[in-house]
């Protein structure tokens, strides 16, 4: 890592963003804390001898001046990640996020995938859990005889305990339709339903690993689920916010109960996150166990930062595990259980 490299965090002061700030640190990665309340950044900055720029979101430029790599951790990015990617964009500043709304991952790869290849810039976006399924997608393909034809991935969550942001962006999440890539081609589905997958029973919920998976491998069938035996009753839930999404007074309703949650003493909660790979011929399943959530992901965009500080990373908008290297390796130093791809016949879905 060069010390001349600056990582710029804006949205500082949150849950991810100040884990982050101390990783960076630790590291000896020199920081850049940015945001709008500046009190609470120069409380935060002060034992990690870090900058402070504090600007509101309609002025992010103006702390870009000497930055290398910008991680955004304000969400939902839907409403507010734009104004921080654009301005990386016209800085020339390699671009890392936390998002997992698949509309804002659509929206990267439509309208600034071009740009960012034109500017010589690398856009990272989920480069938290992302980095885990990425990483499992990795290992399984890698497993394959043929080139892949179907990737399907799976989260099995317990114990989640959610930030106030995890859950305002969630919201977005579900009520912005489920990706789904059928042979490179995409479409957005309401969430829900009960499916058969290679993994077992799930129903399909909104992931943004099916748009960042299909950078990779761009000719492949690519789709997500939540994998439970609760899977029937979520997947009515899943469905009824999806319709609700239709009606501006539901959707009023659903957020006044949003804004009502209050914040946990401390965010987190356990991931499995399996990935079933075929050639359609045979199968591979790789999966990646995460046993606090919230520290995986500052880890994990610490892991981006730094290889994008370093110089990996193509130009445009790409998979954070196509940035930090071998996946077995990159598991042991985030400290997550990479278990290796298990062979077989090919499994079916619907």
């Amino acid at each position: 890592m060069d010390s001349e490299h600056r990582l710029l965090i804006y949205g500082a002061t949150g849950a991810v963003g100040r884990r982050l700030a101390e990783i960076a640190a630790s590291h000896g990665m020199p920081v850049v804390l940015a945001g709008r309340r500046r009190a609470e950044l120069e409380a935060l900055a002060a034992p990690l001898d870090a900058e402070v720029r504090a600007a509101p979101l309609d002025q992010v430029s103006s702390v870009f001046k000497g930055i290398s790599v910008v991680a955004s951790c304000v969400g939902p990015y839907t409403h507010f990640g734009v104004p921080v990617l654009e301005a990386a964009l016209s800085a020339g500043v390699h671009y890392l996020d936390l998002t997992g709304e698949p509309r804002y991952v659509a929206t990267l790869l439509d309208r600034y995938d071009q740009q960012a290849r034109s500017a010589g810039v690398t856009i990272v976006p989920s480069a938290g859990l992302g980095l885990c399924s990425g990483l499992a997608a990795k290992s399984a393909v890698a497993a394959l005889d043929e080139p892949v034809t179907d990737i399907t991935v799976g989260y099995l969550p317990w114990g989640m305990r959610p930030s106030r942001g995890t859950i305002q962006s969630t919201i977005e999440i579900v009520t912005g339709g489920a990706p789904v890539i059928d042979k490179g081609m995409r479409r957005f589905v309401i969430p829900g339903g009960t499916h058969r997958t290679p993994l077992g029973l799930g129903t399909r919920f909104p992931l943004t690993d099916p748009l960042t998976m299909s950078t990779v491998w761009p000719q492949a069938s690519i789709d997500s689920f939540l994998l439970t035996p609760a899977a029937p009753a979520l997947a009515c839930l899943l469905a009824g916010i999806g319709l609700a999404a239709r009606s501006a007074s539901a959707m009023r309703a659903i957020r006044a109960v949003e804004h009502r949650v209050g914040r946990p003493v401390r965010p987190g909660g356990e991931f499995g996150i399996a990935v079933a790979a075929s050639d359609g011929h045979t199968s591979a399943v790789a999966r990646v166990d995460v046993d606090d959530t919230y520290e995986l992901t500052s880890q994990a965009a610490f892991a981006v930062a730094n290889r994008l500080c370093d110089g990996y990373g193509a130009p445009g908008v790409g998979m954070s595990a196509a940035v930090v290297g071998d996946p077995a390796e990159v598991a042991a130093r985030l400290g997550v259980g990479l278990r290796q791809p298990v062979g077989g016949a090919t499994g079916s879905r619907d």
